[in-house]
């Protein structure tokens, strides 16, 4: 079975030290040359990640269980019952 390659690039160019790096260890990368960098600098440095993959925003995911829906409390005259409903 042939492995379909996920990212669309091997390397990139970071922006802060514009030196090359692969966007699938950033962490290396961010452990060796930026060990004490800023949020601002890290965020940086993951806008240059993620257009490897051809995103140019965060990608938002919903988990079902986070939802208001999922779970609704039935009120009793004695106490609040969770009832979970499938």
């Amino acid at each position: 079975m042939l492995r379909k390659n996920i990212m669309k690039k091997t390397s990139a160019i970071c922006p802060v030290c514009s030196k090359r790096f692969n966007p699938n260890k950033s962490y290396e990368h961010i452990k060796e040359f930026h060990p004490t960098a800023s949020d601002y600098q890290l965020a940086i440095i993951r806008d240059a990640r993620r257009k490897c993959y051809g995103q140019s925003k965060p990608v938002k995911h919903k988990n079902a269980a986070l939802l208001p829906h999922t779970s609704i409390f039935a009120v009793s005259q004695t106490r609040a019952t969770k009832l979970r409903i499938a």
